[in-house]
């Protein structure tokens, strides 16, 4: 009686490689996501950073989770998934503050900051901007649109999947155009190019092949 082979031994088909590093393999996905800025696609090495940075709901993790999952006998895993926004639509710009590390009293310790933005070529600034009555990061962004007269859809936001404030303009498409923030209280929400503020600026709808060769 003869025993198969698969009984005693796995084979997994692959190739040797000639000599030097084998490919990296890298995956790139077009999506419709908010978090993503225009223009400058997010890599990530792992499941758990796709989920962190868009919400362990959203289709871009579960998508995520497939694909570093790999599929049984593979001989190399992904080295990382990139993520670049696609314009279904016309897109407005924003600024997305770096995460966000002040405390709700640190926001409400000030009484008279300041913060200058330019939205859409128009200068919004304000010395006199009081968080004191904030009662969460959400009331500060109120509090801080309020400040800047911010009018016709633009305003100041808290991004609570990033942990992070945002700034938008009103309009959309090219003429849609943001800048970095600068003053006391753009320091302290790290509204600021220093802190690492991400700048997204507006765009007019795309096709799938405009948006590939855009990237």
């Amino acid at each position: 009686m003869t025993i198969p082979a698969s009984y005693v031994v796995s084979v997994n088909p692959s190739v040797l490689s000639a000599g030097g590093n084998p490919l990296a393999l890298n995956g790139l996905i077009l999506s419709e996501s908010v978090e993503l800025p225009v223009g400058a696609p997010v890599s990530f090495a792992s499941a758990a950073a796709v989920s962190s940075y868009f919400g362990a709901s959203s289709l871009e993790s579960r998508m995520a989770t497939t694909y570093f999952g790999g599929y049984v006998g593979a001989t190399q895993v992904p080295g990382a998934l990139l993520f670049s926004r696609y314009a279904n639509v016309d897109l407005g710009a924003f600024l997305r503050g770096a995460t966000n590390t002040a405390t709700l009293t640190a926001i409400t310790a000030i009484t008279a900051g300041s913060l200058s933005v330019t939205i859409d070529g128009t200068l919004k600034t304000s010395s006199t901007i009081n968080l004191a009555a904030a009662t969460s990061f959400a009331n500060a962004a109120s509090l801080i649109t309020t400040a800047l007269t911010l009018t016709a859809g633009a305003a100041c936001t808290f991004d609570a999947t990033q942990n992070a404030f945002v700034i938008s303009s009103g309009t959309t498409g090219v003429l849609s155009t943001i800048t970095v923030a600068t003053g006391t209280v753009a320091d302290l929400l790290n509204l600021t190019a220093v802190k690492g503020a991400v700048l997204s600026q507006g765009i007019a709808t795309q096709t799938p092949a405009v948006a590939m060769a855009a990237i």
